[in-house]
């Protein structure tokens, strides 16, 4: 029953704000999505607020917010076997969270627990993996990491941080994906799982749709043509803070800054997007491009043995992608 059950569960950075707001958003014929409050959460504001199918499914809500400790697959699962056993042929139920892979910014290290909880559920469902080239996940996840959340780690601290055991922090251990896709395969069958790189979906969307209904046996009739929500990087904004690194010293207190800032985010707010705006363009290419060889330096080494390993068990070609890769024997 649950065959027809479709589980998102990221990575995060790699175009799931746009499936979300498009395809599991619950306005597609044919695919359910769980939208109970105590189960779902809404993403966004106004024109731009999208659904997060289920997103608290395999989460407790501690104070407010998510945590992976106790947890009863029977406290929630009943509401989605219910629905899969009232759907008709041809339909399916797709629930979504791209922190279910684990997050980066915590190195993803409760993506196997999330991993478990979902196999112990649903141990028949179908899962979705999507993919993104490394160096542009990491820096993007930088990016969301100094703009949103305000971090205030430079980019070297983040790409190498301090080894303290009790602290779960960012890993560029994290981006070697082959780890997690053999995990997958292995306790749901490779049939079964789903893996693309999002460079597919934003390359050709309608295209990759389609195939995602199919995976599930849903009837893929005329799928969305809205350009849904798309996570966009502020590079204006973040060069600003690239040359104010004391910005994020009056951002709200947060896990990222260690709680060790001024809540003055309107100050902060004012000033980096003026700087943001006024800054010429010549400028904001040579940070972006300095920051870039930065994690490219970084992760060549730890990603592209791994990413060989990976192409054996994706049906894409990954270097025509822009994917590091061996050299050819």
């Amino acid at each position: 029953m649950s065959g027809r059950l479709l589980i998102h569960i990221g990575l995060a950075k790699a175009g799931s704000s746009f499936l979300q707001s498009t395809l599991f958003s619950g306005r597609y014929p044919g695919l359910h999505v769980v939208d109970d409050p105590g189960l779902a959460r809404w993403q966004g504001k106004g024109s731009a607020r999208y659904l997060k199918s289920g997103a608290n499914l395999f989460f407790d809500q501690v104070t407010g917010g998510n945590g992976v400790l106790s947890w009863e697959p029977t406290d929630r699962s009943w509401q989605i076997r219910d629905t899969l056993s009232l759907m008709p042929p041809g339909e399916g139920l797709v629930v979504s969270n791209e922190e279910w892979a684990g997050h980066p910014f915590s190195g993803g290290v409760y993506g196997e627990i999330i991993g478990r909880r979902i196999k112990e559920s649903f141990p028949d469902a179908k899962i979705l993996i999507l993919l993104r080239e490394q160096r542009k996940l990491a820096f993007s996840t930088y990016v969301d990491y100094v703009v949103r959340h305000g971090g205030t780690a430079s980019l070297r601290r983040f790409l190498a941080p301090g080894q303290v055991g009790q602290v779960p922090q960012h890993n560029i251990q994290f981006y070697r994906f082959s780890h997690m896709v053999n995990w997958y395969y292995r306790e749901f069958g490779q049939r079964n799982v789903m893996v693309l790189p999002a460079e597919i979906l934003f390359a050709q969307p309608e295209d990759t749709l389609r195939r995602i209904l199919g995976f599930i046996g849903a009837e893929a009739g005329d799928v969305p043509s809205m350009p849904g929500t798309e996570n966009r990087g502020r590079y204006g904004v973040y060069c600003a803070h690239r040359l104010l690194p004391f910005l994020n010293l009056m951002a709200v207190p947060a896990p990222t800054n260690g709680y060790a800032t001024i809540n003055l985010r309107w100050v902060r707010s004012t000033i980096r997007e003026v700087a943001g705006a006024v800054m010429p363009d010549a400028l904001q290419k040579r940070i972006i491009g300095r920051d870039r060889r930065m994690i490219e330096r970084a992760l060549a080494e730890v990603v592209t043995a791994d990413n060989g390993i990976l192409q054996t068990l994706v049906s894409h070609d990954l270097r025509a992608l822009g994917y590091l890769m061996p050299e050819p024997a």
